[in-house]
């Protein structure tokens, strides 16, 4: 097993990753970080603010992570208490019932449904989307059918495994299956757990799996699996991932405000690391993420495709829109969400007010 794959089945067996806060200074921010200087709250006591992560802690959290270790939440007189959950669906309930102030969230037929139902939790800010140059997401085949697979039509009667069902992974196989006049009916769709796609393409019980990285990096290490496509080639700039409120902490204008310019500053300098390639920010964000997500060995951040990160917060609701048709049509969602009073822009509006925007 080489590096990778032993880091990462590591960091999958341990329990309690992400969780604590690891002390950062405060230098100054990028000018791309913070065009304009954003109004931080007197320093004195720091109001805790609760966030719902996972475990392991994916790099689409990265925004939260930087934030906090340049001190940017402190600057805004808010100490994070990561609260880790397995699935982002567990963060759910505990958010709607204000358990919980802030969480990462997955975008699909759960989180529309439990909306639908009277669950009054916001999507305020992108968390992970397939943008340009992003396409993190990946459909692999199994190695031993690389010249059997060859074209959508070909994934007919094929064994397909997915992180989970009526979720963004499904629509964008959906997606792609179109292009073949397939559904995912037409497949063998299992839903598995990320790492054990690894183990699953190397004994042959599944012909494809659809991971994120780093995942897709270690399939390729590990010589099991070879990329079919990219996710963004069939549903360019999909909105995996999104940033939610609770009820209560979305009425808390000013201190939700805060947060939103402290993440977003954080989700800059990821830009400047990542897009804008300036070695500084690159080396001081490998670091940081390294020590706080499942991407342990910074060498591989030269090989794995980034999640894309919108440095204004912008949610893509047009793609919402369309993997929530996908979701109604394979009976995984009841009715149609108004995404108008699930998606509550405001606070990302002011602060890039605040900030001014990213350029």
């Amino acid at each position: 097993m080489n590096r990778f794959l032993f880091l990462l089945s590591s960091v999958i067996l341990l329990a309690a990753c992400g969780g604590s806060a690891v002390p950062g200074s405060s230098p100054a921010p990028s000018v791309s970080a913070s065009s304009s200087a954003a109004s931080a709250k007197p320093a004195g006591k720091l109001t805790k603010v609760t966030y719902g992560g996972m475990v392991p802690a994916p790099v689409s959290d990265s925004g939260i992570y930087i934030a906090d270790a340049k001190g940017w939440f402190a600057e805004q007189g808010i100490k994070i208490d990561v609260q880790n959950f397995d699935t982002a669906a567990k963060a759910v309930a505990p958010l709607a019932t204000n358990q919980l102030d802030v969480a990462g969230g997955s975008t699909g037929a759960g989180l529309n449904n439990a909306v639908n139902r009277g669950i009054e939790i916001f999507i305020t800010a992108d968390k992970a989307t397939t943008s340009p140059g992003h396409g993190y997401a990946a459909i692999l085949v199994r190695t031993a059918l690389k010249d059997q697979i060859k074209a959508p039509a070909d994934f007919k009667g094929k064994k397909v495994a997915i992180g989970g069902l009526g979720i963004a992974p499904e629509s964008v196989l959906a997606q792609m299956l179109k292009q073949g006049n397939l559904t995912p009916k037409d497949v063998r769709l299992t839903a598995m757990a990320q790492p054990d796609m690894l183990a699953a393409l190397s004994n042959g019980s599944v012909d494809a799996v659809l991971p994120i990285e780093p995942t897709v990096t270690a399939i390729l290490q590990q010589g099991s699996g070879v990329i079919f496509a990219r996710t963004d080639k069939y549903e360019p700039n999909e909105q995996f991932a999104v940033l939610l409120y609770s009820p209560a902490f979305a009425k808390n204008t000013d201190l939700a405000t805060r947060f939103m310019v402290a993440y977003l500053k954080g989700v800059r300098y990821y830009n400047d690391a990542f897009d804008k390639n300036d070695p500084k920010a690159r080396q001081d964000v490998i670091d940081i993420l390294s020590s706080r997500t499942l991407l342990k060995d910074k060498s591989l951040y030269d090989k794995v495709v980034m999640p894309g990160l919108n440095p204004d917060g912008k949610v893509n609701i047009d793609d919402l829109k369309l993997q929530q048709e996908y979701y109604l049509a394979a009976g995984e969602q009841e009715k149609p969400t108004d995404f108008n009073k699930l998606v509550k822009m405001s606070f990302a509006q002011a602060a890039v007010k605040q900030l001014g925007l990213y350029k």
